[in-house]
């Protein structure tokens, strides 16, 4: 086998020298501001998937734009993750051959079946409709349930 070089980065922390064209460190600025956007859309589907599986609930306008940005961001994540070294054993890997054996062998396919925007097969016009009508009934049922529980 090929012998790898590496340099020392940090105290615990060493590097492959020749790092392939394109491979993004997983220390990198951009990468942690990716990442904290990322985290940041998984709360707000925490929040709002059980919310409109509840209240049968669909989003319009700008939220309704908002979740497409959301599924293009995640299926973007996906290559993005193809492209990002990884520690191993106290090495930083920047092979992009070892990266993607990796992310295959690991979240490539949680990633994707969890990426996947499955309301764009079942229902594309729901999907793509953006008309901003604004539907008051599941606040107010909200709102009523809400005085229920505070009348108890």
């Amino acid at each position: 086998t090929e012998e790898e070089e590496y340099e020392e980065e940090d105290e615990f922390l060493l590097v492959q020298t020749n790092p392939d064209w394109g491979i993004i460190s997983p220390n990198n600025h951009y990468k942690l501001i990716w990442d904290f956007v990322g985290m940041s859309f998984i709360i707000y589907q925490a929040v709002v998937v059980p919310y409109k599986l509840c209240f049968d609930s669909t989003q319009k306008g700008f939220l309704a734009a908002f979740e497409i940005i959301q599924d293009v961001f995640f299926l973007l994540d996906i290559l993005v993750n193809f492209n990002t070294g990884y520690v191993h054993d106290g090495i930083l890997v920047l092979n992009r051959k070892e990266i993607s054996w990796n992310y295959m062998k690991n979240w490539f396919f949680i990633d994707l079946l969890s990426s996947f925007p499955y309301a764009l097969l079942i229902s594309p016009s729901e999907y793509f409709n953006l008309s901003g009508e604004i539907s008051s009934s599941n606040i107010t049922e909200v709102t009523n349930i809400l005085e229920n529980l505070e009348a108890k």
